[in-house]
Order: C-alpha cells, then sequence, then structure tokens
C-alpha cells in the first residue's frame, strides 16, 4: 500500500512516449467522498523530494475519470478534488513532509441535494508525528484525519467549490535554546501546540517531576533551565491533535580552550607576533597585556582566529573573554639574541666653563658584546663609560651602538651646550669671600636688595643656590657635601653679575 507510479521521461522521443518507469513507496492520506449514488476520492503524497510549500501547478494532477459528470445534475456522480484548474477537477498531490503547516483546499461537487459522507479512503506510510485535519469552512468545525475519520453533511441544496482546507501539521513546535555557558542554568524553550483556543502545557524533568503548569491560548515558554531532558504535554479542547508529549534536550556548550601560535621579535624590530585559537564557535574579546601587566591593546567582539602584528620583543599576556570565562596565555616574544641599550647620563644641559663642558655618559646594556659612541654621527669611543668633552655650545645628538654577533639596536640623548661668558666675564660689582673647611664667608655690605647666590663644579653644573635677603652685611654658605675641587661662585644683584672662583 502507499505506492506511487513516478513516470520519469528517459529518451527524448518525437511521439514522446518512452519513459522510465519507478515504484515508490510514499505516505500518503486519501479522502473519499459517498454521495447517494455514487463516490470520489482525492490523495495526498508525502515525498521529501517535493517543494515545502503546495505548488498548484507542480503538486497537482489530473486523472480524469471519477472527477467528471453528466450534463443531468440528477445523474452527476459526485466529486471530490484538491484543486479546481480551468475545466478539470484534479485529485493527486505530492507534498514535502515538513514542521510547518502545510494546508491544501478540498472541492467538492455535488449537483444535487443529498446526504453525503466524508472518510478516510488511505492512511498509509503516515509518520506518528502527523498531525492532520479537515477544517469544514461552513461550520468552521475541525475533523482530525486518521484510518477512521468519517462524517456526514446534510446539503439541502447543491453544493460546487471550495468546502474544506486539509490541514499537515506537527502536533506541536519545539524551539529550545541551550545554556549559554557551563552550568549557567540559563536554558529555555518555547511550544507552540496545533489548535484553536487555550490549552494547558505541563512541564516536567528528565525525573517526572513537574516544574511548571501554564494555560494559554498562545505560546509557551519556560526559562532556567539547567543541563537535561525536558518533556513537555499538551492538551485541552484546542488542541487539535489530541493529547500530546514532546521530549526535548537542553545541552551546554563545550569547554572552550585557546592555543596559539607566535613568532618572536627578532633583534627588537618589531614584528613580532600572535596568533589565537579558540576552539568552538564562539565570539569573545581579547586583552593584550605587556611584561608589566599593562594593557598593549584590546579588541571586542571577534570570531574565529585573531592575528596580532608588529609585537616588540618581551612577554606578552593574552586574556581571552569569552562572556562565560576568561582564559589566559603566557607567551614569551623575547629574542634570545636580542640587545638591550640605554644611556644614562650626568646631565643633559651644560654650560661652557674656561671654553669646555663635561658630561660622564655609561651604556647600560643586556646581551652586548660591543658597544660605541658617536656625537653627531662621529665616532667617539668603544668604552662603556666615557667623559663627553665639548668646546663649543650648540646641541648634540649622542648616539650609544650596542651589538653581538647577531643583533644590533641604539639608543640617543640630546645633549645642549650653552655659553657662560657671563660668569667668567661679570659686568659690574666685585665679591670679597673667605673660603673656609665647611663653608664660604661672603661681604654682602655692598648690595642692598635680595641677591642670588649659585655655585657651579668644573663640569658647568650648578650644584648650590640660594637666596638672600637685602641688608645683610654678610652671608654663610655651606659647602659641606662637595668635593675636593674648582668651583665659581655667582652673585646675581638684579641686573648686576659678580663672580668669583674658589678652591675647596
Amino acid at each position: 500500500s502507499g505506492g506511487t507510479l513516478n513516470w520519469t521521461e528517459s529518451i527524448k522521443t518525437q511521439n514522446g512516449d518512452a519513459f522510465e518507469r519507478g515504484l515508490f513507496v510514499l505516505p500518503q492520506v486519501g479522502l473519499k467522498l459517498t454521495g447517494e449514488s455514487s463516490a470520489d476520492f482525492t490523495y495526498v503524497v508525502l515525498d521529501d523530494e517535493m517543494s515545502g510549500v503546495y505548488d498548484t501547478t507542480r503538486d497537482a494532477f489530473h486523472l480524469g475519470g471519477n472527477n467528471s459528470w453528466d450534463a443531468d445534475p440528477e445523474d452527476a456522480p459526485v466529486g471530490i478534488s484538491t484543486r479546481t484548474s480551468d475545466d478539470y477537477e484534479v485529485s493527486v498531490n505530492n507534498l514535502s513532509w515538513e514542521a510547518a503547516v502545510s494546508t491544501i483546499p478540498v472541492h467538492l461537487s455535488v449537483l444535487s441535494p443529498q446526504t453525503i459522507t466524508i472518510s478516510t479512503i488511505a492512511y498509509d506510510e503516515m509518520p506518528e508525528s502527523a498531525c492532520i485535519t479537515l477544517e469544514d469552512l461552513e461550520t468552521g468545525e475541525f475533523h482530525f484525519v486518521d484510518e477512521e475519520m468519517e462524517f456526514t453533511i446534510e446539503l439541502t441544496e447543491a453544493y460546487v467549490g471550495q468546502r474544506f482546507l486539509l490541514h499537515f501539521a506537527t502536533p506541536m513546535s519545539v524551539d529550545a535554546l541551550d545554556q549559554s555557558c557551563i552550568n549557567s542554568e540559563d536554558g529555555s524553550a518555547t511550544v507552540q501546540a496545533y489548535g484553536t483556543g487555550e490549552m494547558t502545557y505541563n512541564w516536567y524533568d528528565e525525573m517526572g517531576q513537574l516544574i511548571l503548569t501554564e494555560t494559554t491560548a498562545g505560546p509557551s515558554t519556560i526559562d532556567g533551565l539547567p543541563l537535561g531532558n525536558y518533556t513537555v504535554e499538551v492538551e485541552g479542547s484546542g488542541a487539535l491533535c489530541g493529547t500530546v508529549a514532546e521530549t526535548f534536550y537542553i545541552d551546554q556548550p563545550a569547554p572552550m580552550s585557546v592555543t596559539s601560535e607566535f613568532e618572536a621579535d627578532f633583534c627588537v624590530s618589531g614584528q613580532g607576533w600572535i596568533e589565537v585559537y579558540p576552539s568552538g564557535e564562539w565570539n569573545y574579546s581579547y586583552d593584550l597585556l605587556d611584561q608589566n601587566g599593562e594593557l598593549y591593546l584590546s579588541e571586542s567582539d571577534v570570531f574565529g582566529v585573531s592575528m596580532i602584528e608588529a609585537l616588540p620583543g618581551q612577554e606578552y599576556t593574552v586574556l581571552v573573554h569569552t562572556g562565560c570565562e576568561t582564559l589566559e596565555l603566557a607567551i614569551d616574544l623575547s629574542d634570545e639574541f636580542a640587545v638591550v641599550a640605554e644611556i644614562e647620563a650626568d646631565a643633559t644641559d651644560l654650560d661652557l666653563v674656561d671654553g669646555s663642558a663635561s658630561v660622564m655618559v655609561e651604556a647600560i646594556t643586556e646581551n652586548a658584546g660591543s658597544t660605541s659612541w658617536y656625537v653627531n654621527g662621529e665616532w667617539y669611543s668603544n668604552v662603556a663609560q666615557v667623559e663627553l668633552v665639548f668646546d663649543a655650545e650648540g646641541t648634540y645628538i649622542v648616539t650609544l651602538d650596542a651589538s653581538n654577533d647577531v643583533c644590533a639596536v641604539e639608543d640617543t640623548i640630546e645633549i645642549t651646550v650653552s655659553s657662560a661668558d657671563a660668569i667668567q666675564d661679570p659686568t659690574v660689582g666685585s665679591v670679597s669671600i673667605i673660603v673656609m673647611e665647611d663653608g664660604i664667608q661672603m661681604d654682602l655690605s655692598s648690595y642692598s636688595t635680595t641677591t642670588q647666590i649659585d655655585i657651579y663644579n668644573s663640569l658647568g653644573q650648578l650644584v648650590i643656590s640660594k637666596q638672600t635677603q637685602g641688608g645683610q652685611p654678610q652671608a654663610w654658605i655651606s659647602t659641606v657635601g662637595l668635593s675636593t675641587g674648582a668651583y665659581t661662585l655667582r652673585l646675581t644683584d638684579g641686573d648686576d653679575v659678580s663672580v668669583v672662583q674658589f678652591v675647596k
């Protein structure tokens, strides 16, 4: 039973009568119309190869025979069809079986008043989940279609036209959403039963415990579900498929893991890179922290592989945030041959004293085999610690080159040398001082205003600075803490400058 003979053209001939025959067992439902003196029937075949929507030109085929009648209404046979096309009544439809409701019109042709009976003539190979109803457009009644369906209609006059809608549906639709995270217990499900009016939805956990009951004319939703199996049962007079139940499963995402590939930043050239590979279908964000734990960069709403490029050589931490958890990767992009070099200078602003200025600079390096100093591009020295001497004012670029057999790096500083002629050639005034072991006694009797006293060492560096109030005949400057050597004392009184040199 349930066989449908499909004809497929295999050889194109002039008269088109060469066909390949194939027999397929397919689910079908047949409706029978029985009148007082005749009967007719129509079939719907469920074929997964067909479209999911009823197509009036493709899914309906004219078979002839039972669907024609004579001109005399008293002698005309009754007719039932699922499609009227022009002058033909057609009676077989192929329909794809899907969860969505599909509706097919059903036409009657009864040309005289009489009692008719509608019944099923076939109900073969139908899926257990099938829910088929026949809606009477005149009375609004729904008839559940199964092997035993049968009902009568009293027609007081002839009836030709669409009388029924044949509905194909599943008893209910279940839309379940899994947990968003592991152990988050936020799964949910929404169920809509096939029918009209209010229905009662009973929700059970996998232990059979009732966890929710809801009576509604619309869909029923349950939230806050942990991992597990659940069953929803629907009952009520409005449920066209009767009392039905459906079991569904709330799952959770697989644990996320993150792996990476990376390449070290060779010789600190800024070409290191990291690729982050998360597992699963996740949108995530990440933070990249440098070796000091400071945020280097971040990116949000990422899907798939992340490529982080142009990274200096150092140790990094990658924090991957999924919204459920944070995963951490420690990645070392430092290069075993990389050279670190930094200049440490006593001062960068110098004054010429007696036509020269000098400063000590030191190379602070790691992994360096050799060092070289350059001043304004000219080689100066190869030692790690050196005294730079300048004989003219100006700005000097001091460069340190540090290298090993593989890598090289440089660091630069800027040194400014200013003229100190005003210190060596005071415009007016003189000052008398007495140099003692721990200080200097100064005669300020000729100064009546506030004076500024500055003492410079032989490198032109300011080592003592002090102000005195006007009217003080003497001032004491402590030199405790100054090393032995030559110094210059500069006293400023308004626009007047006095200078004296002394040795401690």
